[in-house]
């Protein structure tokens, strides 16, 4: 955040700069603690003090250089701060973020402007979305493993049901292999809280072994694949794809349901 301080005194002597003595250890003129200095001239200081805040202060009208690189650098220090858990990967952001700003204040008002925080910006979103994508992958595997464990109670207890809970069950292991696969590449929003991260990640293995037992389902009803009925293992590896896939189920519903509304009208 910005300190600025005036420079001149009430006799008309203009003096140096107080950011001038600014060094680790010492305190700036809203008395927080300086712990490292990564840049210091006359145009302005920008260092990090205690507590992990990335501060600077700076003479007036530096350009726009200046005014849009700190505007943006405020905007990215509240995901650094929230988001970013690990101590080595705050303080190599707000590093990159001080070394982004260090360049902007160099800059003459009328030098081409560019882009001074990309590299700082590129860091703090990978962080971000890293962090969110271990989150959905943590819920999945937790989700797994209940579900493996409930479903086995329930076979056991209802031997009857034993049929389409183990065809859920192959459901859920295609499912986690899926989302181990490519929890990487997962399309999950910046700005996305964990407690939603984390229902993705358990809703993702949840329609997995619903997925198996509807295949299971449209196989009785003969309507997928009838020709499993004496391929116990086709069956069964259908299933495990079935929840493997996120769109394979929710695609056989897509091409039935024009069939009922079509034996709907045809009964009216």
């Amino acid at each position: 955040m910005p300190l600025n301080e005036p420079h001149e005194q009430p006799g008309g002597e203009t003096t140096e700069p107080k950011w001038l003595q600014y060094k680790p250890g010492g305190r700036d003129v809203a008395e927080a603690e300086i712990e490292h200095v990564i840049h210091r001239s006359k145009r302005g200081a920008i260092y990090l003090a205690k507590g992990e805040n990335l501060l600077w202060d700076e003479e007036e009208n530096l350009g726009a250089h200046w005014t849009r690189s700190t505007a943006e650098a405020i905007n990215l220090l509240t995901p650094v701060k929230l988001t970013i858990k690990d101590p080595a990967d705050r303080s190599r952001a707000l590093k990159m973020l001080a070394a982004g700003l260090s360049r902007a204040l160099k800059k003459e008002a009328d030098e081409p402007d560019e882009d001074f925080l990309a590299s700082a910006r590129e860091f703090i979103i990978a962080r971000q979305l890293e962090g969110l994508q271990i989150w959905y992958f943590i819920a999945a595997v937790i989700t797994v493993v209940v579900t493996t464990a409930a479903l086995a109670t329930v076979a056991y207890v209802i031997p009857i049901a034993r049929e389409f809970v183990i065809a859920a069950l192959l459901g859920g292991v295609g499912a986690i292999v899926s989302v181990s696969q490519r929890f990487r590449s997962i399309p999950i929003e910046r700005y996305t809280s964990r407690r939603f991260t984390a229902i993705g990640g358990c809703s993702r293995i949840i329609f997995g072994c619903m997925f198996g037992a509807v295949f299971l389902l449209f196989q009785k009803a003969e309507v997928l694949l009838n020709v499993a009925d004496s391929h116990p293992f086709l069956l069964a590896a259908a299933a495990f794809v079935a929840g493997f896939s996120e769109r394979a189920i929710p695609e056989v519903l897509a091409k039935f349901e024009p069939q009922i509304a079509l034996s709907k009208t045809s009964d009216t």
